[in-house]
């Protein structure tokens, strides 16, 4: 009989006298513990909340003498629109409308030069809604609120200028005109008669 013979003939004993005892109930009488009160942590009480956590306007006049946020640690004004009264002028231009019975589009211009196209009724585009198109007119809605803007035309002002043509000259772009063709010089019809001088005839004077 070989070891390894030895070794799986013991493993098989081992096997089956673990099967036969848990047949007999092993394991089955292990129950667990009682609760022990004593072994329970008790969780951590919280402070009673205060009635009041903000104080009186009193005790912050502090803040309002010394601004935090400004250099020198002193009140300055501010002013909440532009000077003269005037808001703030719109960071886009209506520079073209598209109107008609079902479709509604507006062409904004912004600071950018960036060309927006918004829909009525559709999603923002670049943070910019329209709300009502008239022929010359758009109420749109973006990060500075809702704003009325008029239709941009050229009033002849600005712009540059048209370019001067001189006498002979043609548009850039224009190709060179063809030249004439030549005619033959027409002879002359009243040209004077050349005189033809006349041969003396030999022996009209005996000679």
């Amino acid at each position: 009989m070989g070891l390894r013979t030895v070794w799986l003939a013991t493993l098989a004993l081992w096997g089956l006298l673990i099967w036969a005892l848990g047949l007999a109930g092993l394991g089955q009488r292990i129950v667990p513990l009682p609760d022990d009160p004593g072994m329970t942590q008790r969780l951590p009480s919280l402070p009673a909340a205060s009635a009041e956590r903000l104080g009186d306007y009193s005790r912050y006049a502090e803040i309002a003498a010394r601004p935090v946020f400004a250099e020198d640690r002193l009140p300055h004004p501010f002013f909440l629109s532009a000077e003269n009264g005037q808001g703030a002028a719109p960071s886009v231009r209506l520079t073209g409308v598209l109107l008609t019975d079902s479709f509604k589009m507006a062409t904004l211009t912004t600071e950018q030069g960036e060309s927006l196209r918004l829909q009525e009724g559709h999603d923002p585009v670049k943070g910019w809604r329209l709300l009502s198109l008239q022929p010359r007119r758009a109420v749109v809605s973006g990060g500075s609120g809702t704003q009325t803007l008029e239709l941009q035309v050229f009033d002849g002002k600005g712009g540059q200028p048209p370019t001067a043509l001189g006498q002979g000259a043609r548009p850039p772009g224009m190709p060179p005109l063809p030249a004439a063709p030549s005619s033959p010089a027409a002879p002359a019809l009243n040209a004077p008669a050349t005189p033809v001088a006349a041969t003396p005839q030999a022996g009209a004077n005996g000679t």
